[in-house]
């Protein structure tokens, strides 16, 4: 993962003034007296990224006045907010290093005259802040909060996982996700959206009863994917034939293997079909499947952001 996005962000080396992260897709340092984070809200696309610092004053937060004034003219900024104590600007996808550098520039300037000082994201306590990683998400800790959840990290036991209620997790999640594809083919549609459901509900459905999402809870995930995608296919031919033929769906289901040996059912169309459903259910099991690792990987994680390399 690191090859694909550090090539990218080793093109702001020269002139952003902050460091690269030696393992995530973060760049941090100080401007102006603010500590700054920029990382992509989504690894999978390095090119879209936020700049945040945690700041607050005396007047309150950020206005949409403010931030409206701020956004004017400035086309590499696609937004200005405030949330808590995190103010975020988003830039502009694929935002170039020299466009990058003014942008920061110009933002702690205007951080910096609009009366905010940098505090703590987690306490509160004004001072110098420290990027890091911490349970996938970046934050700005001052030492005492960093150095607490990395002792209570320490200290805690990991998360068990349970194959067993994460399979019937998976299989109650998938359930969704086989009622997605009935009701589009019963309107006519073979949709990548159903293979998108069928991803989330199973990987999620394994999390919330499995505990947390291992190899081996991925690679149950995706049987159970698997097999959900043919019987809802299954099922929605049983439906087509007990409607045309005036029997129930539990006959109609029985009747399918029977109807495609007497060419009832055309062959191509029932095979065509199942191949397109596992298709689309390809495009949304992959990246979920993937993104529930990653994620399940760096749960436990609670690091300061370092650079291994030069400065940016």
């Amino acid at each position: 993962m690191a090859n694909r996005w550090q090539k990218y962000y080793s093109g702001f080396v020269e002139t952003a003034g902050l460091t690269l992260d030696a393992e995530y897709p973060a760049l941090f340092g100080s401007r102006n007296g603010f500590d700054l984070l920029v990382y992509p809200p989504k690894a999978s696309a390095p090119g879209a990224m936020v700049c945040t610092v945690s700041v607050q004053r005396a007047a309150g937060p950020l206005s949409g006045a403010e931030s409206k004034q701020f956004r004017k003219g400035r086309k590499d900024c696609n937004g200005l907010t405030q949330q808590g104590r995190l103010v975020t600007l988003s830039l502009r996808n694929g935002i170039k290093p020299d466009a990058l550098n003014t942008l920061l520039e110009d933002f702690t300037q205007f951080l910096q005259q609009a009366g905010f000082e940098t505090i703590c994201q987690a306490c509160g306590a004004p001072g110098a802040t420290q990027g890091c990683f911490a349970g996938g998400r970046y934050l700005h800790l001052c030492p005492s909060c960093l150095a607490g959840m990395q002792q209570q990290q320490a200290t805690q036991p990991a998360k068990p996982e349970n194959p067993v209620a994460g399979a019937v997790g998976a299989l109650i999640g998938s359930l969704a996700g086989a009622v997605c594809i009935i009701l589009l083919s019963q309107l006519g549609y073979v949709a990548a959206i159903s293979g998108l459901v069928m991803g989330v509900c199973a990987i999620k459905g394994y999390e919330m009863l499995g505990g947390r999402l291992s190899g081996k809870g991925a690679a149950i995930s995706v049987v159970i994917m698997l097999l959900m995608t043919y019987v809802a296919d299954r099922l929605d031919w049983a439906i087509v034939i007990a409607r045309e033929l005036g029997t129930d769906v539990f006959t109609g289901f029985r009747s399918v293997g029977a109807l495609l040996e007497m060419e009832a059912i055309e062959g191509s169309v029932y095979w065509g079909n199942l191949v397109m459903l596992y298709l689309f259910l390809l495009l949304g099991m992959v990246p979920t499947v993937m993104a529930g690792l990653r994620a399940s990987r760096e749960a436990g994680v609670i690091r300061p952001l370092q650079g291994a390399g030069p400065q940016l």
